[in-house]
């Protein structure tokens, strides 16, 4: 078989079925001309990159909800809990095992590397940094083994994943951090195609110079982002769905952020020593410890709690169980519960593009604030189903409560409230997992769970493995620049929430990892410490709870009236 390049793929499947390419996040450098001492990533969690050749990867980077099933996963979706006590994930195409099944059984490419041994399945960051190391495929192999305590660093090029990334797979046990041996078995996938597991804040390996050709594929790509849509349509032989098309994600090259052009080069020899996935890079950013959410708000939502370090905490709530974040290779691994709404600001996407009541969607908050109340309109965004907590994908959107009186005003304010609905919703469902998690530790001894709490309560300096409760809810995304969408959150949860003055958490939580893994700080705390800045902004709720609670009825009336209308 002849090599595969990221920019040229010799398979292409039916139009029907095609995957849709991820768009290559953001790459920036320094234009002070200082030096860079360290690099770190936030990588979108569920893509996938899959190594089949001598010399490239063969680059499928398939959507988060890319919906199709493999016939495997259709065997496992009537026991969607079957692996979660493990991996903390139910059966879904949106983790990324799902999608290599589906690739394995569709994509003949895929399938002949792996009868003949040339296949490594990675998530976005692992294949990055194999190529910023100057990877070839001779040194692709994992061996499927937890981080490593060593602190030498690992000799490029290297084949690696952190241990956030890993968690969204649906293959790693939690506990060992490793990858699960018998979860496999049972999909069929060889664990030597697996990615080496590493702390989010460890030195992987060094740009390497000069860089790999694909490397410079990407540099080219992501200097001109319109290029890489035409990319996309299938022009330079990517196996690609239309962009345009992708739902939520209608945006034109104009709309994108700008790329900053940047020479591999000039990169040559610097550390790469930070790695997260990208909600748990924003829950570093946002310099959240035990006990402590952040809710960011972009497309969706999505709300992670640190639940702590020493074991992960089960969800019966309809939550995920998910890593946080490691902190160095000696470091202990903390948990996090997670949800995610489907619909933020894509629902006021929809109010420009839907109902065409707004032109941009910087109009919402003023139009919104022009009335008092939603004046009894209830507005449930369920545009493909429902996500976290109530999972219902036979739900549509429904509005209940239109009079003759309703104006496009009370629709703008009614879709920031369903924001701040199901946000609270999730916010909700994490209290009772922790109210069991915290049950189920006093039973075990009460003596000990005493203990540990007093000793917390000496040492607020570090994050801790005890549960604490939520008493603020961190934001950010750029949703949550919309003033009145926080005071109604505020409002909603009946607790301060605070919106940092850095919105870029994201940036600032691969950054602080990779100084840590760098040694740049003198120890993990300093990350949750160094470079806080100007003081946040603070949003208190106002609301009567009694007033909340009667809204609150009306909600999840409105939403049991939207199961059952998928067609």
């Amino acid at each position: 078989a002849r090599d595969h390049q990221p920019a040229r793929v010799d398979h292409r499947v039916g139009q029907e079925d095609r995957p849709s390419l991820t768009p290559l996040d953001r790459v920036e450098r320094r234009e002070d001309g200082g030096d860079l001492r360290e690099g770190g990533k936030g990588a979108r969690r569920e893509g996938k990159a899959f190594s089949v050749s001598v010399s490239g990867f063969l680059f499928l980077l398939l959507r988060p909800f890319f919906a199709q099933k493999s016939e495997k996963t259709k065997l496992f979706f009537s026991q969607q809990d079957c692996f979660r006590a493990v991996t903390g994930l139910p059966v879904s195409p949106y983790f990324s095992a799902y999608k290599m099944l589906w690739l394995l059984e569709n994509v003949p490419a895929v399938k002949k590397a792996a009868e003949e041994g040339r296949l490594a399945f990675g998530t976005v960051d692992s294949w990055l940094i194999f190529h910023l190391t100057g990877g070839s495929n001779s040194n692709r192999k994992g061996d499927g083994s937890s981080c490593s305590s060593s602190s030498t660093p690992p000799a490029s090029p290297t084949f690696v994943t952190d241990v956030t990334n890993a968690s969204r797979t649906g293959l790693l046990c939690l506990k060992t951090r490793a990858w699960h041996l018998e979860t496999c078995g049972k999909l069929g996938i060889d664990v030597a195609w697996l990615a080496r597991i590493a702390s989010s804040a460890e030195v992987y390996g060094k740009v390497a110079a000069p860089l790999s050709s694909s490397s410079e594929n990407i540099a080219e790509m992501v200097r001109d982002k319109a290029s890489l849509y035409r990319t996309c349509s299938g022009e330079s032989g990517f196996v690609s769905g239309n962009p345009s098309s992708t739902s939520g994600n209608n945006k034109s090259s104009s709309d994108e952020a700008t790329v900053v052009s940047w020479s591999c080069r000039s990169l040559a020899g610097v550390p790469i020593s930070g790695c997260l996935g990208d909600q748990q890079a924003a829950l570093l950013g946002q310099r959240c410890r035990v006990g402590e959410a952040k809710a960011t708000y972009g497309t969706g939502a999505f709300v992670l709690l640190v639940t702590g370090s020493e074991a992960p905490v089960p969800s019966s709530s309809g939550l995920l169980t998910t890593a946080a974040y490691q902190l160095g290779a000696d470091a202990p691994l903390f948990y996090a519960l997670e949800g995610a709404v489907a619909v933020a600001g894509a629902g006021v996407s929809w109010l420009r593009g839907g109902f065409g009541i707004i032109e941009r969607p910087q109009e919402v908050e003023e139009l919104a604030r022009s009335v008092e109340d939603s004046c009894g309109v209830v507005l449930v965004p369920a545009f493909a189903g429902l996500l976290a907590p109530r999972w219902r994908a036979d739900a549509r959107g429904v509005i209940v409560g239109l009079t003759s009186a309703t104006t496009k005003a009370h629709l703008a304010r009614a879709m920031l409230d369903a924001i701040g609905w199901q946000t609270k919703e999730v916010v909700e469902a994490m209290a009772l997992d922790r109210s069991s998690a915290m049950g189920s530790k006093a039973e075990k001894g009460a003596a000990a769970a005493s203990s540990a709490a007093e000793e917390e309560s000496k040492t607020n300096s570090s994050p801790s493995s005890s549960v604490a409760a939520i008493s603020r809810l961190r934001v950010d995304g750029g949703a949550s620049r919309n003033d009145l969408l926080m005071e109604i959150q505020a409002d909603l949860l009946g607790l301060p929430v605070e919106r940092p003055a850095h919105g870029e958490t994201t940036s600032l939580g691969a950054a602080l990892a990779a100084g840590v893994g760098a040694g740049v700080f003198s120890s993990a705390e300093e990350a949750f410490t160094v470079g806080v800045g100007a003081a946040p902004s603070v949003f208190l709720p106002k609301a009567k709870r009694e007033d909340v609670a009667r809204a609150y009825e009306k909600w999840n009336d409105a939403v049991e009236r939207s199961y059952g209308l998928a067609g």
